[in-house]
């Protein structure tokens, strides 16, 4: 696991180099730079891991392989966009490594550049995105992690009202993982001013979904996931937490600049993905579609903080962030399914 908390560390490091170089008005090229080189650094370390990281790369590779069954290959059950690229790749390059390459630069890049123009402190933004095990789902994820890459490119067509681009992204997003049709109601919810009503509304559906949770999370299996099955639990670690999480931002709300519309769909989506975790209770993979609605928390996060008006009190609230953020890295590091990702370099299998 050393390789992970040393990437991890370097992020930081990144951000007391891009903080200074920003503080001292240094070139916005050379402080350009200084967020490439960290996108870089998350992308190779996806790209040139070998095909042991991660529980489902297994599969991807025998799906890889797969493509050389011809036309029995298009029968296969899974989405025709992963299908076409995994496909395309076998027949040009024939190596494995080349998809994971792929995959890494459609999940990383379209994350990247969303906090590029939405974030106004862009490395607390990807210290949240790993804090939040978002980037280390990119380990165990292939496909749905280039799903939520892709969604995050609709919030531009969800803000200039633009359907049509809007369901094509959803559509793509939809070709790598049929999950991805969770986020079709966003053009419609995240226009409406977010408000105390929707939090209550917000609130009883989550209720409801607890009493009948195993009745949702059978119908969500026979769409999503077909191998997996109802474990019902009293597990509501997650739904706490982004519940506390949301309590926190909101009571910020009139703290932030009111002109920055997007706010409305950044709390919007994350207080969705927040009471969805509810389902967590009786479906563990019901985390990994939250994701598509909890991810904005890399914006919005950084944001809030940003905006409020700490004065002397900035320094201390910085450290206690960034100290709380790297306990929860810890907390997702050492537990559930980034516990067996043992990582090794693909020239080492």
């Amino acid at each position: 696991m050393l390789i992970y908390v040393l990437n991890y560390i370097s992020i930081y490091i990144y951000a007391i180099i891009y903080n200074f170089f920003i503080k001292f008005k240094v070139k916005k090229e050379i402080v350009r730079a200084v967020y490439i080189v960290c996108i870089i650094q998350m992308i190779l370390l996806i790209a040139l891991r070998s095909r042991t990281v991660g529980n489902d790369m297994v599969n991807y590779y025998n799906t890889f392989l797969s493509a050389s069954m011809g036309y029995y290959y298009w029968d296969l059950k899974i989405e025709f966009g992963y299908k076409f690229l995994n496909w395309a790749i076998y027949k040009l390059f024939g190596n494995f490594q080349v998809l994971i390459v792929v995959m890494a630069l459609m999940t990383i890049c379209p994350v990247a550049y969303f906090i590029y123009k939405r974030s106004k402190n862009k490395m607390l933004s990807l210290i949240v995105y790993m804090s939040f095990n978002f980037y280390y789902y990119t380990f165990i994820t292939l496909r749905q992690s280039a799903a939520y890459g892709i969604i995050l490119l609709s919030y531009k067509y969800i803000e200039e009202r633009k359907l049509i681009k809007f369901l094509l992204i959803v559509l793509l997003a939809f070709s790598f993982h049929k999950s991805a049709l969770i986020f079709l109601p966003a053009y419609w919810l995240f226009n409406r001013k977010f408000n105390y009503k929707y939090i209550f509304l917000g609130f009883g559906c989550a209720i409801m979904i607890y009493v009948w949770r195993s009745q949702i999370a059978s119908f969500a299996l026979s769409l999503f996931y077909r191998d997996y099955r109802v474990v019902l639990s009293s597990a509501l670690d997650f739904f706490v937490l982004n519940v506390a999480i949301f309590i926190m931002l909101y009571m910020f709300r009139n703290k932030v600049d009111q002109l920055d519309e997007g706010y409305n769909m950044y709390y919007m989506s994350f207080f969705i993905g927040s009471m969805l975790m509810i389902g967590t209770t009786a479906f563990t993979n019901m985390l990994r579609i939250t994701n598509y609605f909890t991810i904005v928390l890399v914006v919005l996060f950084p944001n809030v903080l940003q905006d409020l008006k700490l004065g002397r009190f900035k320094i201390f609230a910085n450290i206690l962030v960034y100290t709380l953020l790297f306990r929860l890295f810890w907390f997702f590091l050492g537990g559930g399914e980034a516990q067996m990702m043992e990582y090794s370099f693909f020239w080492e299998q």
